[in-house]
Formats: structure tokens, C-alpha cells, sequence
């Protein structure tokens, strides 16, 4: 039995043209990090430096006292909150990274606003101000479109089955004892 368990604990090493393949806990893959645990704050960090620093790339147009809000709300919607909503469908997000999130968003849009700290506007002020979402509600949507897309998806798909679980095929036991 120790043995047993021994052979499924270690995994088998891949050898490419006799050379063996180390093993690494997380790598990038199409623009995001795939990891072997399930912590996604590396991910989400990342995910938030972009962001951040794709916000600071733009601040010529965020100052520019010649583009009118709309025009800057508009191109905040299209080039950050897409940016910071790219890949969430699926996330499994803790109340603390929404926090984090929106505490992001909101900087973002206090700044594209000129709204300073002493100024005291709650976020639902600054949001309703920029007729913009709030971060939560946009996350809630993008998620729920998946799904929804999800739904619509053929029973054969692969996406399909991995969402719902019809990758494994279960077969039911007859009544009574194994001949």
C-alpha cells in the first residue's frame, strides 16, 4: 500500500529527446499565470500591476485638460476596465481581492474625476458621477454572460463538460453484491 501511494504522490518526469522536464509551480500561459494551488493573489497581483501600469501609460490623456470627461470616461472603459476585467470569468475571487478591485477602480476613477481625499464622495457618488458600474456588479456581469454562453454551448463541448462536470463517467453499481 505504501508503495502504492508512494507512485501517485510522485510525479512521472517527461523526457523530451532524453532530456527530462523539470517541473515548475506556476508559469504564464496566453497572458495569464497558471498555478498549481489554488491561491490566485500572484495572479491577481500581476493582473493588478498591468493595469496600474497601463493606467500610468495613459496619464497624458487622463491630465489633458482639452478632452472632456466623457470622452475620458469612454476611453477608460474601453482600454482600463477591460484590461482590468480580462480573463474574471474565471476567477473565484474572495470578498477581499473584490475589495482590492474596487478599492483599484475607484482610484482610477477618482483620478480621472480630479475628486481629492478631502473631499469626502462616497464611491457610489464618484460612479454615478462617471456613469460607470461599480466593480462588483461589472464582475457579477462578465461572469454571468459566460455562464450564460456557457449554457447555450453544445453538450459535446469541452468547456461545457469541464463547467459542469460530465468529463467523468459514472457508472452506477447494480443492486447486490459484485458477481
Amino acid at each position: 500500500m505504501g508503495a502504492l501511494l508512494r507512485n501517485v504522490t510522485t510525479p512521472t518526469p517527461i523526457i523530451i529527446r532524453v532530456e527530462a522536464i523539470g517541473e515548475v509551480k506556476d508559469f504564464k500561459y496566453l497572458g495569464s499565470m497558471l498555478i498549481t494551488f489554488r491561491d490566485m493573489e500572484k495572479e491577481l497581483s500581476r493582473h493588478w500591476a498591468l493595469t496600474i501600469g497601463k493606467f500610468a501609460q495613459l496619464q497624458p490623456i487622463w491630465s489633458n485638460n482639452h478632452i472632456s470627461l466623457h470622452t475620458k470616461i469612454v476611453f477608460y472603459k474601453a482600454c482600463i476596465s477591460s484590461t482590468l476585467l480580462c480573463g474574471c470569468e474565471s476567477w473565484a475571487l474572495t470578498q477581499a481581492q473584490v475589495r482590492k478591485f474596487n478599492a483599484i477602480h475607484m482610484g482610477f476613477l477618482r483620478k480621472l474625476l480630479g475628486v481629492k481625499w478631502w473631499q469626502k464622495l462616497s464611491n457610489e457618488e464618484v460612479a454615478t458621477i462617471c456613469n460607470i458600474e461599480l466593480i462588483h456588479k461589472m464582475l457579477n456581469k462578465t461572469c454571468m454572460r459566460w455562464a450564460r454562453h456557457m449554457v447555450r454551448m453544445g453538450n459535446i463541448r469541452l468547456p461545457r463538460k469541464i463547467l459542469f462536470g460530465g468529463l467523468m463517467k459514472v457508472r452506477v453499481r447494480g443492486r447486490g453484491r459484485p458477481k
